[in-house]
């Protein structure tokens, strides 16, 4: 077991990781972090203007998990939201009618508030634990490729349904291995959240992955120096990495979730 397999340590590492390629990585070109998704056999091609299509396999992640529930004119909160492209991309291409982000990582909501703009679209600092809104706020919380850093994924989860308006819905995608996937359902149980679907798409991220490695490779090689390339090959789950290897194995899993109050 490793020190972030522990949740007070998962706490205390992510922030400060997330600060520093803030900090030093600032390049607005670099926009979303999450694995991408590759679309499967019954999903419409995403049409993209051609200044977002090198995010294309990292924005469809976000694209389709909105559609599950559809956020056009709804308030929606997303927990988790880094580097904020995934928040401008829903905001300007699905029309919500507000939009707040929040990350622990104060460091990547400078970055987002220097990087987009909107009247309804908002960015704040504060913890997926004690999220910093009044009860029966939003009518769709979204979480993409993040819970698995929170010291508490319980807090959370209670969390997201005090902030749920009572017909409100969370849209998940994460990674577990398929023993930690049957307790973070229990998860979801234990909070009085119902399962509405669920979907196994880890052959779509490792497609993803697959086709846009060369983006990756080419991204490190321009932003990080030599000595810790390797790292972030590991980070981006580069082609050859333990992430990369663990999905095609199926070792870990990636699920997404539409949950319901």
């Amino acid at each position: 077991m490793s020190l972030i397999d522990i949740p007070f340590f998962r706490t205390i590492f992510w922030k400060p990781v997330y600060n520093f390629m803030a900090n030093r990585f600032p390049n607005p070109d670099w926009q979303l972090m999450n694995y991408g998704y590759f679309p499967g056999s019954g999903e419409t091609h995403l049409h993209l203007e051609q200044k977002d299509e090198h995010h294309r396999y990292p924005v469809q992640m976000y694209h389709f998990l909105a559609k599950l529930a559809g956020i056009e004119g709804k308030h929606v909160l997303e927990v988790g939201c880094g580097r904020g492209g995934g928040a401008n991309f829903l905001y300007n291409y699905h029309r919500p009618g507000s939009y707040k982000a929040i990350d622990i990582a104060d460091k990547a909501i400078d970055f987002c508030n220097g990087n987009y703009t909107g009247d309804n679209l908002s960015f704040v600092a504060g913890n997926a634990e004690k999220l910093p809104f009044p009860d029966h706020r939003f009518d769709v919380v979204i979480n993409v490729e993040s819970s698995h850093t929170y010291g508490s994924v319980d807090k959370f989860l209670s969390e997201v349904k005090r902030v749920l308006k009572a017909d409100g819905v969370l849209l998940l995608v994460d990674m577990r291995s398929p023993a930690n996937r049957l307790k973070f359902m229990k998860q979801f149980e234990d909070a009085g959240l119902t399962i509405v679907s669920e979907e196994d798409i880890t052959d779509n991220v490792s497609k993803a992955l697959e086709e846009g490695d060369s983006i990756n490779t080419e991204r490190i090689g321009n932003y990080f120096p030599k000595y810790i390339q390797k790292y972030f090959r590991e980070f981006a789950a580069s082609k050859g990495s333990y992430m990369y290897n663990a999905f095609h194995k199926k070792e870990i899993l990636y699920w997404r979730y539409m949950i319901s109050k």
